[in-house]
């Protein structure tokens, strides 16, 4: 899968950022789940240009969580954009996993 994503940043005060997380989640059924438990689960995070900024093996390197935030986009007053490579892993439901960026 995919996504591109286009930003309109508005005037923010001078050294104000945005923070965009990118987690990855399993959604929990009635079976708990973790990433040790899907086949080969991994997240590419490219720029525009092709170039990969981070993989990561969600099954290997995070096997024993439901959740990775695997980065940030930040972006600046200016409207400048950054990759922060983050890669760390949580339990719980999506209500938990927020609760970490509120």
């Amino acid at each position: 899968m995919q996504l591109a994503m286009q930003t309109s940043v508005q005037t923010l005060p001078p050294g104000a950022v945005i923070e965009i997380p990118l987690v990855a989640l399993i959604h929990q059924t009635t079976v708990a789940r973790r990433f040790r438990d899907v086949g080969d689960a991994w997240v590419s995070i490219e720029n525009v240009a092709g170039t990969e900024l981070l993989r990561i093996q969600l099954s290997r390197q995070f096997g024993e969580f439901v959740g990775v935030q695997m980065g940030s986009i930040l972006i600046e007053a200016g409207g400048k954009a950054s990759f922060a490579s983050v890669g760390v892993g949580f339990n719980g439901d999506f209500n938990t996993v927020l609760g970490h960026f509120s």
